[in-house]
């Protein structure tokens, strides 16, 4: 029988117990002594249930789905507490992550403080000035790390996936399937007869919000045109970004490669339009907290996406290390997908990028994005 809805109290002692012997996985959910049924009540649980009722293969793979969530540092020593598999996934081509997954939580501990500067330069992530200890890791550490974990699974308002079935295009044909890696934004349009000097003021004519960013309406427009489409971009957990989740399942994306930043605004941009269409833009892309980092292109989950994929899209809304690492993701990729850039907003420093122009088989873009980029190009 299920009970009330879980608090982060909860969820918390039953993670922090299940870090002996061999940690969180579905075989030990039924079979601990440990009490585990916070976690089979927490609702991304419920939802991800089969009807079978098969809550521990539901709750593993959630928590797991969850944490990855987390930044690195915490995601590294969860991962390595609750024996996950995390960083297993980003990084198989290093066989020494195996022995972070031991039996024992104390073996476990051990290799993390070892492999700790590794694993970051692996990732090409740097190490945070916190030291890494045994002593840390049991006295406090682990314990904040998961007190994380479970506020966010807590929180947690995934949206449920998208069936993994072929689009169809409008001749019936199975559409081609794209992943677009871009900006989702919440716009706020406000609408006057002029836009004021400065010092002045104007009533508006019209106020609205809806969806918005580069990434996510090409991703739409793609959808609508009968392609399967997976959308990258970061977003926050506040009521916009539940909003443009709920917009990107309306319009069919894929939203599995979505990452949802705990106790963080969505992004927003505040368009100044005049009925004429002149207009003035105001990005707030809150990049301090809510962005795509290089690590996100090194998961089980992006690789696959990349392996299915006819096209990729890339936009330059994300840092420019994060749009390094997409397009290195891509030259990797044994699918060798069609490479379609999107070179806005204009970045400053095009020659972190020339060692990529191999990579790019088509640009796109208007006048002003274009001429700008190719401006910065000849100054450099």
């Amino acid at each position: 029988m299920s009970g009330p809805i879980p608090n982060a109290d909860a969820v918390r002692t039953a993670l922090t117990r299940l870090r002996t012997r061999t940690g969180l996985n579905a075989a030990r959910l039924r079979s601990t002594e440990v009490r585990v049924r916070a976690l089979f009540d927490l609702p991304i649980v419920k939802r991800a249930t089969s009807a079978d009722g098969l809550a521990p293969e539901a709750a593993d793979t959630v928590i797991r789905r969850v944490a990855g969530q987390l930044p690195l540092t915490e995601l590294a020593i969860v991962d390595a507490a609750l024996s996950l598999g995390l960083l297993a996934e980003r990084l198989p081509d290093h066989r020494e992550i195996a022995s972070l997954y031991a039996a024992d939580v104390g073996e476990r501990r051990e290799r993390l403080v070892e492999l700790w500067g590794r694993i970051h330069e692996w990732l090409g992530v740097p190490a945070p000035a916190t030291s890494m200890t045994v002593r840390g890791l049991r006295t406090t550490q682990e314990a904040d790390a998961i007190e994380k974990l479970a506020e966010l699974c807590v929180r947690e308002s995934w949206p449920d996936p998208v069936p993994a079935e072929a689009s169809r295009s409008r001749d019936g044909e199975a559409g081609a399937t794209l992943t677009v890696i871009g900006s989702a934004v919440m716009d706020q349009v406000y609408v006057t007869d002029h836009l004021p000097e400065s010092g002045a003021s104007a009533e508006l004519e019209t106020y609205e919000t809806h969806p918005g960013g580069k990434g996510l309406v090409h991703a739409v427009a793609s959808a609508r045109m009968g392609m399967n489409v997976h959308l990258m971009t970061a977003i926050g957990d506040d009521a916009p970004g539940r909003e443009l989740t709920g917009y990107m399942d309306r319009e069919g994306l894929s939203t599995d490669l979505v990452k949802i930043t705990p106790n963080a605004m969505s992004p927003v941009v505040a368009v100044l339009k005049t009925p004429s269409g002149r207009g003035r833009y105001l990005s707030w892309p809150n990049q301090e907290l809510v962005r795509l980092v290089p690590t996100d292109f090194h998961t089980t989950r992006l690789r696959s996406a990349l392996e299915a994929s006819d096209a990729v899209v890339l936009t330059f809304e994300q840092p420019l290390d994060t749009a390094r690492a997409a397009l290195r993701a891509v030259r990797e990729s044994e699918n060798d997908p069609l490479v379609v850039v999107r070179p806005s907003p204009p970045v400053k420093d095009p020659q972190a990028l020339y060692d990529h122009f191999r990579d790019i088989d088509f640009l796109i873009g208007d006048r002003w994005n274009c001429g700008s980029s190719c401006r910065a190009v000849r100054a450099s």
